[in-house]
């Protein structure tokens, strides 16, 4: 994958994920996103667990 792919293609991943991670009727408090880079969501409003070992 070329690098201009791979940045989009990591956009579109976290804009996902942070869509997905929003509160819903049958998840009022969100979903939780675990990621091994948590300080990638620092400012956002998502919930993250962190798997870092």
């Amino acid at each position: 994958m070329q690098r201009s792919q791979w940045s989009w293609s990591v956009r579109r991943d976290a804009a996902h994920c942070q869509y997905a991670a929003q509160p819903t009727p049958d998840r009022p408090d969100g979903a939780i996103i675990a990621t091994t880079a948590p300080d990638r969501w620092t400012g956002e409003p998502v919930r993250v667990l962190d798997l870092t070992p």
